[in-house]
């Protein structure tokens, strides 16, 4: 809910969720070590943060204090979208102070065109222009496969993407989603991505089908004092801190709209 506030959450037993192979499951899987949805705006709002600035001195948001110590494991070839994440699933306001230690692995062969699976340590999509995230670590490893060519398999340490609404739907300029912020931040696990498709036949209008980043695998937001400390891998795009930033969806940028500001990478 919109004024709703969760401190002090704390999960450390492992979640497992597998199938027999042999048996066709068609259904989408979305796994959160502490929280599914974080849709608390109006703190914003009520405490005077400008979502235009990056001058968030507020130590605490309205979901604060997280720490997630299970590990995440999902696997047997479902025939649908998978996401994991350590924290949340969608993120619509201000999250601080959480951390992952949490391991999360997805081993999914995907067999249906377009399908996705994907994982990260804190959140897995930032929604709106109020989305940010503050304080927060990642120290479990990332792991994401599809030994398949089809689909896409995509991994980061802090944030999946921001690019799309939670209906899935891509966003259009009115979002406003380049306002979205992670601020102090560390990644320190290593993240992988592996998808088996052959791209040497690509050209700049084909989208990669495995992507692995440090702090943001897919969008385009403000990192402000952060660092990836992990190594990262893919067969086809990997970075320390943003993978693939679409910036056709974001719109025309204004002045002052997106900040990048002191990025350490792997020192």
């Amino acid at each position: 809910e919109p004024d709703q506030t969760a401190i002090n959450g704390y999960n450390q037993g492992n979640i497992t969720i597998t199938k027999d192979e042999v048996l066709d499951v068609d259904y989408d899987v979305y796994v959160s070590g502490i929280a599914y949805k974080h849709e608390n705006t109006n703190y914003n709002l009520v405490n005077n943060i400008d979502y235009q600035s990056i001058e968030i001195t507020k130590t605490n948001g309205p979901l604060d204090n997280m720490l997630n110590a299970g590990d995440i494991s999902i696997s047997g070839n479902f025939n649908g979208h998978i996401r994991a994440t350590g924290i949340t699933l969608f993120n619509y306001g201000l999250l601080t102070n959480a951390i992952n230690l949490g391991s999360i692995s997805i081993v999914n062969d995907i067999v249906t065109p377009n399908l996705e699976i994907e994982a990260s340590g804190i959140t897995y999509l930032m929604i709106g222009k109020y989305a940010s995230i503050k304080d927060a670590a990642n120290n479990g490893d990332i792991k994401v496969v599809s030994n398949t060519a089809s689909g896409f398999s995509h991994a980061s340490g802090l944030v999946l993407r921001n690019d799309r609404r939670e209906n899935s739907t891509d966003i259009n300029a009115s979002d406003e989603h380049q306002f979205v912020k992670i601020m102090f931040s560390a990644n320190y696990g290593d993240v992988y991505a592996y998808n088996n498709n052959d791209e040497s036949a690509f050209t700049i209008t084909n989208e990669t089908r495995s992507k692995a980043s440090g702090i943001l695998a897919i969008g385009l937001l403000s990192p402000v004092n952060n660092v990836n400390l992990g190594n990262v891998y893919s067969n086809h795009l990997a970075s320390a801190m943003i993978g693939f930033i679409y910036l056709n969806k974001f719109g025309t940028l204004g002045y002052d709209q997106v900040f990048s500001k002191k990025i350490v990478l792997n020192p």
